[in-house]
């Protein structure tokens, strides 16, 4: 959480607006206002294209806060659902409840889906536009239980936008 308090104190000097009134959690917040002029290691944490322009790959704690920041809750209106995600051999859990996503390290209990791959495989499904058979046909990510649940919980997670950028 450091980093991400850095993260916050770098956009404020950078003169973003009042977080204190917003309900979402500050790195949601961040990434939609960083300024294109702030960079890191010489190179602008976020760009235009979003995640499709990332070369380097993300840990699993950064694949889950991009997945808390990206998530829309409209998408996910009467969707009520448990996910156990192996990703890169860490298990998370993701609950989609009330329009909400809860996002956590641990195993599932009698999880509606299991849903496993990389950082990678799963970066290339949700933001890349490789669709899941194919990621499922060469193995790179696996589904357990009801694949049209796995595809709904994969179209929560739309790729930024222009104007809206996340960490």
């Amino acid at each position: 959480m450091t980093r991400l308090s850095r993260l916050g104190g770098l956009a404020l000097a950078a003169g973003a607006p009042n977080l204190k009134d917003k309900a979402a959690p500050a790195p949601t917040l961040v990434g939609e206002w960083v300024p294109e002029s702030v960079t890191v290691g010489g190179r602008p944490p976020f760009s235009q294209q979003g995640f499709e322009a990332v070369t380097h790959e993300m840990s699993v704690d950064a694949f889950a806060v991009a997945l808390s920041t990206v998530f829309d809750a409209a998408r996910a209106d009467g969707l009520d659902v448990t996910l156990a995600l192996v990703v890169d051999d860490d298990a998370l859990v993701a609950e989609v409840h009330d329009g909400a996503l809860e996002l956590r390290r641990g195993q599932a209990d009698q999880p509606d889906v299991r849903l496993e791959g990389t950082v990678a495989a799963l970066r290339e499904v949700l933001w890349r536009g490789r669709s899941l058979t194919d990621a499922e046909a060469d193995g790179s990510v696996v589904v357990g239980g009801l694949r049209s649940v796995a595809r709904k919980f994969l179209t929560l997670f739309p790729p930024p936008v222009s104007g809206r950028t996340s960490i």
